[in-house]
C-alpha cells in the first residue's frame, strides 16, 4: 500500500487518524500510530501546556508516526504551533484559516504541512502556498463544515484534478470499500474519524458512543448554516438550533444561546442532549466498537477483497 502519502510521511498504511476535538487525545492518537497509521492529535483539545504533555505521552505508549491538528482560527494557534515544533512535532494538519500564515515557518524547520480543503478554488491557493499535501473534506464528515457543502463524491476528483500534490479523502469513511473508491477517485490516502469514534481505544462519553452506535445514515444533522455550519448526532440542542432558525433568530441571538463547551460537555461530561456531538453521516454504517488495531486490521484485509470484486464486474 505504499505511495506519495506513506512515503511523505513514514506510514506504513495510507490511513490518517482524524484529529478529533476532545476525542482525539494521547491514547487514541497512540494507538492509531502503533498500527502503523497516521495518528493525529487535536492541537484544538489543548492549551500549550497539556499539548506539550500530550505529544509526550503518545510518545512513551508509542514508536508510531503522529502529527499534530491545529485549526488556524484559534487564537492561540501559533503558541500551538510553536509548543508542538518545540517538542519535535514534524508533521502538522492544518484548517479553518489561510495555510500561508505557517508553512513557510514549519518547513524552516523540517516539517510537513498538510491542510484541509472543502474546494478546488481554496485546493489551487493551498498547493500556491507551498503546503505538501491537502485533505479534502466532504460535507458528510462531522463537525465543522464549509458552507459550500461539497460531497465526497465531488470534491475528491475535482481536488485530486486541480493539484499535483497529494490529496487525503476525507468525509464518508468507515470500511475499505470506501478507501477503495477515494484511491479510485483520485485520493492518495484517507482520514477516519467518526468510525475511530467508535473503537476501545476512544476516551469519552459512553452515551455518546452509544448513540453513534445506534443511529441510521440519517441521525445526523447540519446546523448553524448561516453562522458556521456543524454536523451533529441530533438531539435536543440541534432541534432547539433548527427552531431558532426556522423563527428567524438572528445568528447573534443563536450563539448566544449555543454558548461555548458544548463538544466538550457531550464528549467528556455525558451531555447528550444538550452537547454537540459532532460526527459524520457514515455513523449510519458503524455498529460495534472494536480496538483500533482490529479497525485497521479490516481496513487493509478488505481492500483487496473489495478491489477484485470490483475487477471482477464487466461494465460491457
Amino acid at each position: 500500500m505504499k505511495n506519495r502519502i506513506c512515503e511523505l510521511l513514514g506510514i506504513r498504511y495510507p490511513i490518517i487518524g482524524a484529529g478529533m476535538v476532545w476525542w482525539s487525545n494521547a491514547r487514541l492518537c497512540a494507538a492509531i500510530a502503533d498500527t502503523g497509521c497516521l495518528g493525529l492529535l487535536a492541537g484544538g483539545s489543548h492549551t500549550p501546556e497539556q499539548l506539550a504533555e500530550a505529544i509526550d505521552q503518545v510518545r512513551a505508549a508509542t514508536d508510531g508516526v503522529f502529527g499534530v491538528n491545529i485549526p488556524l482560527l484559534y487564537s492561540h494557534a501559533q503558541q500551538l504551533i510553536e509548543t508542538a515544533v518545540e517538542k519535535g512535532v514534524r508533521i502538522f494538519f492544518t484548517s479553518a484559516g489561510s495555510p500561508k500564515k505557517f508553512t513557510d515557518y514549519l518547513h524552516e524547520h523540517g516539517c510537513v504541512v498538510v491542510h484541509v480543503v472543502p474546494s478546488t478554488k481554496l485546493a489551487v491557493k493551498c498547493a500556491a502556498a507551498g503546503v505538501d499535501a491537502l485533505v479534502a473534506e466532504g460535507c458528510e464528515g462531522g463537525g465543522h463544515l464549509s458552507p459550500d457543502e461539497v460531497a465526497s463524491m465531488v470534491l475528491w476528483p475535482a481536488v485530486a484534478d486541480a493539484v499535483d500534490i497529494p490529496v487525503i479523502a476525507a468525509g464518508g469513511i468507515a470500511d475499505a470499500r470506501a478507501m477503495v473508491a477515494a484511491f479510485a477517485l483520485g485520493a492518495d490516502a484517507v482520514q477516519v474519524g467518526t468510525r475511530f469514534i467508535a473503537s476501545a481505544e476512544a476516551d469519552g462519553s459512553e452515551e455518546y458512543i452509544q448513540r453513534l452506535l445506534t443511529i441510521d445514515e440519517t441521525g445526523t444533522e447540519v446546523t448553524g448554516r448561516a453562522f458556521g455550519a456543524v454536523r451533529g448526532i441530533a438531539n435536543e440542542l440541534t432541534a432547539a438550533i433548527r427552531e431558532m432558525e426556522r423563527a428567524g433568530k438572528s445568528s447573534e441571538e443563536i450563539l448566544a444561546f449555543v454558548g461555548a463547551g458544548r463538544a466538550r460537555a457531550a464528549t467528556l461530561d455525558d451531555d447528550v442532549d444538550w452537547g454537540s456531538m459532532q460526527c459524520g453521516q457514515v455513523a449510519g454504517l458503524v455498529h460495534d466498537r472494536p480496538p483500533v488495531l482490529d479497525l485497521v486490521r479490516r481496513f487493509v484485509e478488505e481492500y483487496p477483497r473489495v478491489c477484485e470484486r470490483v475487477l471482477s464486474m464487466d461494465p460491457r
